[in-house]
């Protein structure tokens, strides 16, 4: 382009102010380097820009990393939600090019968010993925994406080869990395949603590419854009999902993907028995965080460990991370692993076999039955090897069961004797929890006096202990007592609080806090704003899986005193539900329960004002009910 020999670059005149753009040039990077290296010693003010998969390491050098398109915050947005995505926005353009019917819809909206976030937000990606929606649903191909490279196997003609199709990008990359660099990224694509420096030394690490090694080709893959590097919370690297996929068939072709997998379980195995024993009590705050963002991780570990590996080590993986199950509301998918790896197992130690009966027993809380089963045979199996400390656990499970049941009477003894055990031991995980619970028993008795002292003391107790676990417990109650006894700034507060810690633990407490919100609102007369607030919650409860939403629901019998049954529909049905009908569902419940408290205590203009919400509710939970039927 500037008609000139690089021997006489320094001698022909350019505008010292020039910019020069360089595009595409990672496969002459070393000429390239050289070239405006010379260049910018005899014209300091020039200005370089360049495009290209490496960096090209050249004195002043600035590095802008591109990064894939923005997408939606979650796979079960709104339609609203996901047009703000860019990643969305050039999917349905592309995909409208194709076929000018193509909308996105409320029945198409889960589908569309899956595809662009299994894309990861790459262009090409995007496009040939539109491509596809002349020919195939959108549902169809959401789930055929676990296999991108043949289902996205055709490009653009009159492109070129790295430019045309994602395995021609694959290819285009990989022949621009060494040896060393080769093998450290077929090993990366074990894991899943990013990992950190420890996780990528421990787990592909052998003595082809020793573990010191592992950090400098790691920045080397970086430098030439095949991995990415998040800074905060330790620092992050990931591979973007069809980069992941192409670098899995590369360790297939080697015949290494049982090794790395294996040793990709063994270690999220170990950093889930590391994390169990801190994730009751004050610890949870500290090392709960430090798991979420290996969940996928885990779940990948769950599933190889059943696939290929030992069906023990399945089982302690489960019991390990029951109390990350739980937060994260993913006890349905815990609960099939269980099973699965009880088939597989053979006869275990008895304190194992105890545990995973209790861990069966606490994420089964929506079959009472069953958990009730679970929770006594794990009591029986601690009670012969002398774990007091392990029964008295498995009591609180017990009793949770029993909130599920709606056996107000089984739930107030096994109070009294939780109490009598944690009580004299103020250091112990429970110590925290138990003025909620009893706060929850003295509604039952209609006693809003002593249901607001056990909740003030319920507070103070976790507050002073930090306890994130207790927080939880101790917030949904409390804020529920101070609606009722009509102090609703100090519910907001409270609801506020909810709001702050669900976001970052737990989608079930972050939902109810939004909910009480709008419970405020709708007292307050902010209709408007009760119904902003509203649809938060229904964000949050539809990221939930069915089964937790049973457990949610249910877990409101307890405190319903007239009737434990809502109006419109048993709580089993909710399994039978789509997400947003489910929410909505669940969001009605709770006006019901509030109205039939506030009846039982002789309000009843309170109680209409909530009866009156719950019917709004109910009409938009039959208008969703039609829309998912007419989306299938």
């Amino acid at each position: 382009a500037l008609r000139l020999a690089p021997d006489r670059i320094e001698t022909t005149p350019i505008d010292p102010d020039a910019l020069l753009l360089v595009d595409s040039c990672e496969h002459v990077q070393e000429a390239v380097a050289s070239i405006i290296e010379r260049l910018l010693k005899s014209l300091p003010r020039l200005r370089v820009l360049v495009t290209s998969r490496t960096r090209l390491s050249v004195p002043g050098e600035v590095v802008y990393a591109l990064e894939p398109l923005g997408l939606p915050a979650s796979g079960r947005s709104t339609v609203e939600e996901l047009e703000r995505s860019e990643a969305v926005q050039l999917f349905v353009e592309r995909a409208r090019d194709v076929d000018r019917r193509f909308e996105l819809t409320s029945a198409s909206a889960n589908a569309v968010a899956r595809i662009v976030r299994q894309v990861d937000g790459i262009p090409l990606a995007l496009e040939l993925a539109a491509a596809r929606v002349r020919t195939i649903p959108v549902e169809t191909l959401a789930d055929r994406l676990d296999d991108i490279f043949k289902v996205l196997r055709r490009g653009h003609k009159g492109a070129l080869p790295q430019q045309t199709t994602l395995r021609g990008v694959g290819d285009w990359s990989w022949a621009l990395l060494s040896e060393e660099e080769r093998r450290l990224f077929e090993r990366l694509s074990v894991f899943r949603d990013g990992f950190s420096l420890r996780a990528a030394e421990a787990v592909a690490a052998d003595p082809e590419l020793p573990e010191d090694e592992i950090l400098d080709t790691l920045g080397d893959l970086i430098d030439k854009a095949v991995v990415t590097y998040q800074p905060g919370a330790g620092g992050r690297y990931r591979l973007l999902e069809p980069t992941r996929q192409y670098a899995a068939e590369k360790l297939q072709e080697r015949a290494d993907t049982r090794r790395f997998e294996d040793a990709h379980a063994r270690y999220y195995l170990e950093r889930l028995q590391e994390a169990s024993p801190h994730l009751k009590g004050a610890d949870t705050a500290i090392w709960l965080p430090r798991l979420l963002p290996n969940l996928e991780n885990f779940r990948a570990a769950a599933e190889r460990l059943l696939e290929h590996g030992d069906p023990v080590h399945a089982l302690e993986l489960v019991v390990a991370g029951a109390a990350l199950w739980f937060h994260r509301r993913l006890s349905d998918e815990a609960l099939r692993w269980l099973e699965r790896a009880r088939q597989k197992a053979g006869p275990l130690p008895a304190e194992l076999q105890a545990r995973v009966h209790l861990t069966a027993g606490f994420l089964d809380m929506s079959n009472p039955a069953r958990a009730r089963e679970e929770n006594d045979a794990a009591i029986a199996k601690f009670a012969e090897l002398g774990l007091e400390e392990e029964v008295a656990e498995t009591r609180v499970c017990r009793m949770l069961s029993v909130v599920a049941e709606g056996e107000p009477a089984a739930f107030i003894r096994l109070i009294e004797e939780l109490g009598a055990f944690y009580e004299p031991r103020p250091d112990s995980w429970f110590y925290g929890h138990l003025p909620a619970y009893r706060a929850v028993a003295a509604l039952h008795d209609l006693n809003l006096d002593l249901a607001l002292a056990e909740s003030q003391e319920s507070l103070r107790r976790v507050r002073a202990s930090g306890d994130i676990s207790a927080s939880m417990s101790s917030l949904l109650t409390s804020l529920h007592v101070y609606r009722l006894v009509g102090e609703h700034a100090v519910a907001d507060q409270l609801a506020e609080e909810t709001v702050s810690i669900g976001q970052k633990f737990d989608p079930w407490l972050a939902g109810s806090g939004f909910a009480s919100l709008s419970l405020g609102k709708w007292l307050g007369g902010e209709r408007l704003a009760a119904r902003e607030l509203a649809t938060k919650a229904l964000g949050c409860y539809a990221t939930m899986s069915t089964l937790n939403l049973v457990h949610v629901t249910k877990f409101r019998r307890i405190r319903a005193v007239t009737s434990p049954e809502p109006r419109f529909a048993d709580y089993e049905n909710l399994v039978r539900l789509p997400p947003r009908a489910g929410a909505l569902a669940l969001m009605k419940g709770m006006f019901d329960e509030l109205a039939m408290l506030d009846s039982a205590l002789g309000r009843e203009e309170l109680a209409a004002e909530f009866r009156e919400a719950a019917e709004e509710l109910n009409t938009q939970f039959e208008a969703a009910l039609q829309t998912s039927s007419q989306g299938s």
